[in-house]
């Protein structure tokens, strides 16, 4: 499969997708392992204190939600350093273990914090700017926590790596990402549904625990994907820019 990725010398969405889910396949019980404690706890208490507070209770569930917020904002951080360190691993023939990738998520913690706020507030600002703008930075930058992952970069070079990266490639990255957000829309209206089927009226403001279950199993599942696949992305765009293989990228985990 490295041969036959190294021989293309053209990005292939279809290509990033396949790889994506089979890392996903192949390594299921440690990444939804690792999703589930680092993401899907966290989330879970969002979600709860969310719900608490749509319900009109008193100031100190609105403080716990934005502690809540906080912490589930780190989580993310580590969970994707953790998943590109196992979608690496895996993609150079190795078992992703639990340890090892939690290790990586861990010891990445604060550049990955440091470049994933850089980005959102420029992002942001660029969606003021009349939307294009803050679109274009996205796509531009949309690999910056597996460039400092994996290359290592500081904080601020990691903005013109993921750019030059990216380019030539951005348009069948839209497509990847417009399809992810429809991939996550449809698991959660599945999990809305489940929840309370057709009946819009059953949708009560206070603490539901079947919704707060289900919408929590969607939160892993669509970390997972996002996460592997930003790692998958990468790999992608290293593989046909450069002729970088699993093996090369590996390394820098030994």
């Amino acid at each position: 499969m490295t041969a036959a990725v190294m021989g293309s010398s053209r990005f292939d969405m279809g290509r990033v997708i396949t790889r994506t889910f089979g890392v996903i396949g192949r390594n299921f019980v440690v990444f939804a392992l690792l999703a589930l404690v680092v993401a899907g706890i966290p989330a879970a208490v969002v979600r709860y204190f969310a719900q608490e507070v749509a319900a009109g209770v008193a100031f100190d569930a609105r403080l716990g939600a934005s502690i809540a917020n906080l912490i589930s904002f780190l989580a993310s951080c580590v969970l994707q350093a953790a998943l590109i360190h196992g979608t690496i691993s895996d993609l150079n023939g190795r078992k992703a273990v639990f340890g090892d990738c939690l290790s990586t998520g861990m010891r990445f913690l604060l550049p990955v914090v440091g470049v994933s706020i850089l980005t959102g507030l420029a992002v942001a600002l660029g969606f003021l700017l009349l939307i294009v703008p803050g679109v274009l930075m996205a796509l531009a930058w949309c690999v910056n926590v597996p460039v400092v992952v994996v290359e290592r970069r500081g904080v601020t070079s990691t903005f013109s790596r993921s750019a030059d990266l990216t380019r030539g490639s951005r348009w069948p990255i839209l497509g990847l990402f417009v399809a992810y957000l429809l991939t996550a829309w449809v698991i959660d209206v599945l999990g809305v549904m489940i929840t309370h089927g057709f009946n819009i009226a059953s949708m009560s403001s206070g603490f539901n625990p079947a919704e707060w279950i289900l919408m929590t199993i969607a939160q892993v599942v669509q970390s997972l994907i996002g996460a592997a696949g930003i790692a998958s992305l990468y790999y992608e765009l290293r593989s046909t820019r450069e002729g970088v293989g699993a093996q090369q990228l590996a390394s820098v985990f030994d």
